[in-house]
C-alpha cells in the first residue's frame, strides 16, 4: 500500500457453541478484509475524497454483512432446532381442563 492510499479493516473472529457448523459461503471463523481508498484525492478535491472513502465503506459493510448474515443464519437454525428439541408437547389433560371450564 503506498502512502496515498488509506484503508479500512475489518476483522472478525467467531467462538461459536459447540455443534455449529459453518455455512456454506464461509469456511473461516475469522476473517479480515480491507478496503483502500485514495488519501491523494483529499488534496484535490475533499469532495471526490469523500466518495472515495464512502465507496470504500459501502463495500466494507456490503461484505461483512454477507458475511455475518451467513454465520446469524447457520447459528439461528441451530438454536431453533435446539429450542424445538427442549419444547415439551402440550399434555391431553391441559386440553379437558380448558373444555370443562369453557362449559
Amino acid at each position: 500500500m503506498t502512502s496515498n492510499q488509506s484503508s479500512i479493516e475489518i476483522t472478525y473472529s467467531f467462538d461459536l457453541p459447540s455443534g455449529i457448523s459453518s455455512p456454506a459461503s464461509s469456511t473461516s471463523q475469522s476473517s479480515t478484509h480491507t478496503y483502500s481508498f485514495d488519501m491523494q484525492k483529499a488534496a484535490r478535491n475533499s469532495s471526490a475524497y469523500y466518495d472515495s472513502f464512502l465507496d470504500a465503506l459501502r463495500k466494507a459493510r456490503e461484505v461483512t454483512g454477507k458475511d455475518l448474515t451467513a454465520w446469524r443464519d447457520a447459528v439461528g437454525d441451530a438454536e431453533k432446532n435446539k429450542e424445538a428439541a427442549l419444547k415439551k408437547p402440550p399434555s391431553d389433560e391441559d386440553d379437558d381442563e380448558e373444555d370443562e371450564g369453557a362449559a
